[in-house]
């Protein structure tokens, strides 16, 4: 089970790292701040305090601000509208039985 674990740790490790320095990279800080993880305590600290800040509300050195470019679209359709829906085919007809029991009918022999 070791040898599991070092398998998925090091498969998490660039992806991780590129996930922090895209968060540093919004707060107007560089990726290199992320070698504060080598601090022991006082480093992890820094780091979850720089990552939990609100972005820098402008564009910044290293890109546009992310809550307001524009340049990705949602991949959520805005509204509901947005989604066309096929039109029923006319033999599969929506019908309403009066049995409205939740109960079926025992067989009777």
């Amino acid at each position: 089970m070791g040898n599991l674990s070092i398998i998925f740790d090091l498969a998490l490790l660039i992806p991780g790292i590129a996930i922090t320095t895209r968060r540093l990279h919004d707060t107007n800080r560089s990726g290199w701040w992320q070698l504060l993880a080598f601090i022991p305590i006082i480093g992890w600290i820094v780091l979850i305090v720089f990552s939990v800040q609100d972005t820098t509300p402008a564009d910044n050195e290293y890109g546009k601000n992310p809550r307001t470019s524009s340049e990705v679209p949602s991949p959520v359709p805005t509204s509901p509208t947005s989604i066309p829906t096929p039109p029923l085919p006319p033999t599969a007809t929506p019908t309403v039985s009066a049995d409205t029991s939740v109960i079926p009918p025992t067989p009777t022999a």
